[in-house]
Formats: structure tokens, C-alpha cells, sequence
């Protein structure tokens, strides 16, 4: 069988849309690829084989690798590891040696601090240490007695507290006490020497106090306490510092994790959490919440609002009171990125994969010539090789049913792990 060159200037990339005869454009004397194995394809339409890899480090059952350009961490059988570039290879560095095995863990970053979360639990890490994600609340109320001397006026009063840690965070506050007091008397107030309050040996027992002036409703700062301490206080309070963190909770362990504008965004199952402004560690139980009618797959936080693809994708304004539809289809679970190249971010949808700004506006950069058909879950990653920016998606039990496969489509990503890849141009 006689076997016909033909000649070509370059390739535009891949194509399995079109039929075998049709891949030659003709216009311009470039081609489509039906498919294309462990090369790149450069601006210029050349063809350069793609650079092979060695193992960087031994570990057990490794998972939910992460990292920004500057810090990486990944979980190698129940050890959360931070790695640091080596001269051959890469050096582990054990953080956290409680991680539940095969849990998938989200990271998000946020003005240095990495939070990140296995649905079970949810910490932070700060200057390579693992700390709880915020000053922790007591789980106790603080034991209230009524003295007969003092200058308080008969009336009913509230007490609260917060425990402060050692970087200045108050917690959730917690329940208040309610006292009243006949005739004048003196308001004591009594904390459990219970160590049980402290989750690290780094943060002292150290807590701030609130209370109402008579019969009111408004909480003011009244003095701090160590643990164990008893604190007196005589005089009503009329004015001050309000307590900052009232009817406001620790920020709860979620699925997925992202930040933006100075907070942090989380979900699990149907449900979208997000934190108070510079309060990464803390939500409003009310209104910090959206619920959605499908389980959320992708969440990712911008400067300007966050995508959340749960039945099909929407954008949300930061603070979750605007809504609106922006694409009528689905994703990938986990799989948003931060692109480094840009105020935006992308993720593999059920189309392929997809660019975001940080106005709410998308763009398919697949769909056009490649049918990929979605995938149950998906990693990208960013990766800046011979002077070229690619985007690449190692797609997990990859399905064509998340889209409209034409009958002409061949060699689809619908059978296929590594199948998304786009040249960000």
C-alpha cells in the first residue's frame, strides 16, 4: 500500500471533532493532530518532545499534592509532608503525622497562611507549623456569683467570654451567663482551671471579658483573665469595646477550600461557606452560608466574586448575597486552580477545561476542537516548560456523558487519564 505525504508548515493542536480527512486545513498549510503523546506544541505550530520525569520521593499511597510556586505539601499515607526542592530530587518534612488515611485534603491560601481541610478537620498552617484554624472557643460557660458589697445597681446583666490566642485571634464567643443582682452587689466572675481549653502548648490561657450594662443587650469589653483567675467588677459598664466575634463560629471542616479578598470559602456537600472578612477562621452561622441543588464539585474564590459548579455553574459576589447562572453544565470534583499568570483561575469542566476571570466571565478553551466528555474528579496543574504556559488535567474515571459527543469525534479524552491540555497563549 502506497502511503501519501503530505506536507504541512505547522499544527494548530488537537482535534478529534472532525473527521480523519478533514484534519488538513489547507488555508494556511497546518493540520490538526487526531492525537498527540508526551509532546508540546509551541506557538510556532512545531512539534517538541515533552520532557521526561523521574521519581522525586518515596512515600506511601501519596495524595492531594498541592502547591502555589513558593510552598507544596502533600499527604504520603497518614503524614501531611511540606517539600523543599533538593539537589536530587525533593526533601519531606513531617507536619502533621494524625492525617486520616486516603482523606482527600484541600489547601487554600491566604496572605501566607495555608488553611486546609479533609472534610473531617480543618487547621492552618503558619511558619511550617500546624496550629487549629482560629483561637478555639470554650466549650464551657463561666461560673457566675453575686456578691453582697459592690456599686452594681439592682438590675439583670449578661456575661460572656472569648479565649484569646497568642497572635491577638478572640474566639467564638461563648453562651452568656444571665445574673441579677438586688440592691447594690459586686459581679465575680469565676474560669475553670481546665486545660482542656488549650489545643497547643503555644497558646496560653488567656481570655477576655464582656458584659452588659443593667438590663441591657449590648456586650462591652470589661477586663481580661487568666485561667483560673477570678475576675471582679463592681462598677457597671456604660461604653467601650464591643465583643467582635458575638454569634460568630469557628469556620467549619469542608470538602474543598479557596480564598479571595480576605477570605476564606469552603464547602461541603450542597452547602458554600464563607468567612468574615480578615476572619479567615470564623463565619456567620446566619448569612455566611448559600446552599445549592446539587453537591458543590468546584469551588473557586477570585478578587471579584467565586465560581461554585454544583448542578451547573454559577458566580457569586464575595459576600454570597448575588447570585447568577453562567454556564449550564458541570465539573470535575477538586478541580480549580489559581493560575499564576493571571487575576483568575481554571478548572475541568464537563466540556473541557475552562478559564476564569475575576468578573464572572468563562471561557471554553477546548470545546471548539476537542469533545473531552467531563471526568468524576480531576487535578490541574500549570506548568512553565521552554518557554511556554501550558495547563494540563489528569482526569479521574473519565466519562463521555458530561457532554454532546458528535458521531465523526475520534480518539477522544473519554478513554483516556491525562486529557486536558491547552496552551495559554
Amino acid at each position: 500500500m502506497q502511503i501519501k505525504s503530505v506536507g504541512a508548515t505547522g499544527f494548530r493542536g488537537l482535534n478529534n471533532r472532525l473527521p480523519s480527512a478533514d484534519l488538513h486545513v489547507g488555508e494556511d498549510d497546518s493540520d490538526w493532530l487526531s492525537r498527540a503523546d508526551n509532546v508540546d506544541i509551541t506557538n510556532a505550530g512545531t512539534i517538541v518532545r515533552r520532557d521526561g520525569y523521574v521519581k522525586a520521593m518515596e512515600g506511601t499511597a501519596c495524595h492531594s499534592l498541592w502547591s502555589n510556586g513558593q510552598l507544596a505539601f502533600v499527604v504520603s499515607g497518614s503524614t501531611l509532608y511540606r517539600l523543599h526542592a533538593a539537589a536530587h530530587g525533593l526533601e519531606k518534612e513531617a507536619i502533621k503525622t494524625d492525617m486520616l488515611p486516603m482523606a482527600r485534603v484541600s489547601f487554600a491560601e491566604l496572605n501566607g497562611t495555608v488553611f486546609f481541610s479533609d472534610g473531617h478537620t480543618i487547621h492552618r498552617i503558619l511558619g511550617g507549623v500546624v496550629q487549629p484554624v482560629w483561637a478555639e472557643e470554650p466549650n464551657w460557660r463561666p461560673a457566675v456569683e453575686v456578691g453582697n458589697t459592690g456599686g452594681l445597681p439592682a438590675a439583670l446583666y449578661q456575661i460572656l467570654l472569648t479565649q484569646v490566642n497568642a497572635a491577638g485571634e478572640e474566639s467564638p464567643a461563648t453562651f452568656p451567663v444571665t445574673v441579677e443582682i438586688a440592691g447594690q452587689s459586686s459581679l465575680q466572675q469565676s474560669l475553670p482551671a481546665s486545660g482542656a481549653i488549650t489545643i497547643t502548648p503555644a497558646v496560653a490561657g488567656h481570655y477576655r471579658i464582656y458584659a452588659t450594662p443593667p438590663n441591657g443587650d449590648v456586650f462591652y469589653k470589661v477586663g481580661e483573665s487568666a485561667a483560673g483567675e477570678a475576675f471582679t467588677r463592681s462598677t457597671p459598664v456604660d461604653g467601650g469595646a464591643r465583643c467582635p466575634t458575638l454569634n460568630l463560629k469557628t469556620f467549619p471542616p469542608c470538602e474543598q477550600l479557596s480564598a479571595g479578598a480576605n477570605r476564606l470559602y469552603g464547602s461541603v456537600g450542597n452547602a458554600l461557606y464563607a468567612s468574615e472578612p480578615f476572619s479567615p477562621g470564623l463565619y456567620n452561622p446566619v448569612g455566611g452560608y448559600a446552599l445549592f441543588p446539587a453537591p458543590i464539585t468546584v469551588l473557586a474564590a477570585t478578587s471579584g466574586g467565586v465560581y461554585v459548579v454544583a448542578d451547573q455553574t454559577y458566580w457569586l459576589t464575595l459576600a454570597l448575597d448575588e447570585l447568577r447562572e453562567i454556564q449550564p453544565f458541570g465539573a470535575a470534583f477538586g478541580s480549580a486552580i489559581n493560575r499564576n499568570d493571571a487575576d483568575g483561575v481554571a478548572w475541568f469542566s464537563e466540556r473541557g477545561l475552562l478559564l476564569g476571570d475575576n468578573a464572572g466571565n468563562t471561557k471554553l478553551v477546548q470545546e471548539p476542537a476537542v469533545f473531552t466528555g467531563g471526568g468524576e474528579a480531576a487535578a490541574l496543574v500549570q506548568r512553565e516548560r521552554n518557554g511556554m504556559k501550558t495547563l494540563t488535567a489528569v482526569v479521574e474515571n473519565p466519562s463521555p456523558t458530561g457532554g454532546i459527543r458528535p458521531n465523526n469525534a475520534q480518539n477522544g479524552c473519554g478513554t483516556a487519564r491525562a486529557c486536558g491540555w491547552f496552551e495559554l497563549r
